[in-house]
């Protein structure tokens, strides 16, 4: 970290990159630049003077920041790869602040999505340091959210739709003058002169705090590999080789972090992050061999970018692990998830949240009189009991990625056809964490017409452990907001399979539309302005496609309050007078 890390003694207002008002006036890259990472933060505070509109304030890093528990922050990382490896230095100094003491003080304050997920542009793994240098040394960002545990719902919105209109300034800046702007400030300062570098990578649970950090653990690492390191999203508990944390210059080779639990000689558990180095395939990082079929099956928990691929046994974990009699403080997030893995929640009077366990248990199941299973990760989970009930697969992955607006109102139709046949409905995921708990947040949002942050409290008030992730979270923001409201400029919804193991057609939101290149022969396609549909049915579209034009515009008028009446069908063959200027679209 050191002297390659810098913080802004300057501050940047936030509203100075959602409207591009920084001097971007740099041309070339100073070739005395010695930082490879840049970190801003903003915090957002509920006021009862001004309750609708938390603002950001801008947070200057230095001996006396103090992170609170009531505050949301946006952190944003502006990092590049300088190929150089440097000494991770060990910098005790009593007149700094501590760089633990800080770790530990995010870990107690704020809740661990945040300090785990970005909701900025990563989704590649890795990124070795000569690849981007062979493409032109591009600079890179991150958005994350640190929430304080005791955050008001409106500082968590607030920080959220600041950082999103941030991240989509920076998304169309990228590469360019905006981001280099950040970067080369001449108000920054090394973070060698705000913390001391006292992380102890011999200690279980100092290395811990760190691995659960995923900005600080990128940071430490490519100050001594030279590469950018994307670390998977959430913490993993997994078995593992044992190397030590930080990871020393002879295993410089890109690694997988994860966490391995061990036995000490008196037979308690401890846990401790770990380093698995991956296989190089042509320039970048395949995933290490799956294990033989022999062998013993790793305790772990998984999900998410970053995991190892193949199934995961939470029997196991739950069968290994220390029983818990007693709901565990908030604070111990994965004892928290143990706890909650045998759980059948109880939502309202038909809906009930859990885990791949309790899919799997039919005797949990039966004592909830459970008709109907919406299983949210098919990609891992298959139907316990196929013609026990009757089941929805959704192949979702846990990530930043991960497109899931396209498929609530099928889920929503789903769920209330179950309801009207007094059914029971049981929606799981693998943890009951993330995935689930979107679909039902979104159901009860519309069945009960309250937005996301109420409606996520009320969950939380019964399974504690309900937490759509960042990406999801997002998903559900906007479409409260696209569902309430008539569109201000055309919305463009390309009717195209959710993916190849689900074969249903959905509506898949299209950013930035372009008339020449999304109606295209090979395409079906809505377009919602505020007075009607557009419907692009291309010639060489599928049959499939064309077919459900019906039944997505019907869902459009069940579950938005503002979609219009009126409807019109135009192609290649037939164009009419639809153009680019009648659809307000570019051309």
């Amino acid at each position: 970290m050191g002297n390659t890390v810098a913080f802004d003694k300057d501050t940047v207002p936030l509203d100075s990159i959602r409207w591009s008002k920084l001097k971007k006036d740099v041309k070339e890259p100073p070739a005395d630049h010695p930082y490879n990472s840049a970190i801003f933060v903003w915090q957002f505070s509920y006021r009862k003077n001004n309750p609708s509109n938390p603002v950001p304030t801008p947070v200057m890093i230095n001996s006396s920041f103090k992170l609170e528990t009531r505050s949301s922050f946006v952190v944003l990382h502006v990092y590049k790869v300088s190929g150089k490896a440097s000494p991770l230095k060990s910098l005790k100094d009593s007149s700094l602040s501590s760089l633990q003491a800080f770790l530990q003080s995010a870990r107690d304050c704020l809740t661990p999505r945040g300090l785990s997920q970005t909701i900025g542009t990563t989704s590649k793994q890795y990124v070795p340091a000569e690849s981007l240098q062979a493409a032109g040394g591009q600079l890179l960002h991150d958005f994350y959210i640190w929430n304080g545990r005791d955050s008001h719902p409106l500082a968590r919105a607030g920080s959220l739709a600041g950082a999103l209109k941030a991240e989509k300034k920076l998304k169309k800046k990228h590469y360019s003058d905006l981001l280099r702007a950040l970067f080369y400030r001449e108000s920054l300062c090394p973070s060698s002169s705000v913390f001391s570098v006292d992380v102890d990578p011999d200690d279980d649970v100092q290395s811990l705090v760190l691995a659960e950090n995923r900005l600080f653990s990128q940071v430490l690492y490519q100050t001594i590999s030279g590469y950018v390191q994307f670390l998977p999203s959430s913490t993993q508990l997994e078995s593992a080789s044992g190397k030590p944390f930080p990871p020393t210059m002879e295993d410089i080779l890109p690694l997988r972090s994860h966490s391995a639990i061990t036995r000490t000689a008196s037979g308690s558990e401890r846990t401790r992050p770990v380093f698995e180095p991956l296989t190089m395939k042509a320039g970048m990082l395949a995933a290490p061999q799956q294990p033989a079929a022999d062998a013993p099956m790793p305790r772990r928990l998984t999900g998410g970018p970053g995991s190892l691929p193949g199934p995961v046994e939470v029997n196991r974990l739950l069968r290994d692990g220390p029983s818990l009699d007693e709901k565990p403080e908030a604070t111990n997030w994965q004892a928290l998830q143990r706890y909650f893995l045998p759980i059948c929640s109880k939502i309202n009077d038909f809906l009930y949240l859990g885990s791949r366990m309790v899919a799997e248990s039919k005797p949990s199941l039966e004592k909830e009189g459970i008709t109907h299973i919406l299983n949210c990760a098919g990609t891992v989970c298959s139907p316990a009991f196929p013609g026990d009930y009757a089941y929805r697969v959704l192949y979702l992955a846990d990530g930043p990625n991960q497109d899931m607006a396209s498929l609530f109102y099928e889920v929503l139709d789903w769920i209330e056809a179950a309801r009207q046949k007094n059914g029971h409905v049981f929606v799981h995921c693998e943890k009951g964490i993330s995935r689930s708990s979107t679909m039902a947040i979104c159901y009860l949002m519309w069945k009960n017409n309250k937005g996301f942050y109420p409606t996520h409290e009320e969950v939380k008030k019964i399974r504690d452990v309900a937490s759509p992730n960042p990406n999801f979270t997002t998903q559900l923001l906007a479409w409260w907001e696209r569902r309430r409201k008539a569109p201000t400029t055309t919305r463009a919804y390309n009717i195209e399979p959710h993916c190849t193991e689900d074969p249903v057609f959905v509506p898949k939101l299209v950013h930035d539309p372009k008339f020449s290149a999304l109606l295209t022969p090979q395409r079906c396609v809505i377009l919602e302005k505020p007075d009607c549909f557009y419907v692009w049915n291309g010639s060489a579209s599928p049959a499939e496609a064309r077919a459900a034009v019906s039944r997505i515009l019907d869902q459009f008028r069940r579950y938005e309050t503002a979609a219009p009446s009126e409807v019109k069908t135009f192609s290649d063959t037939e164009p009419g007078d639809v153009t680019a200027e009648t659809l307000a679209i570019k051309p």
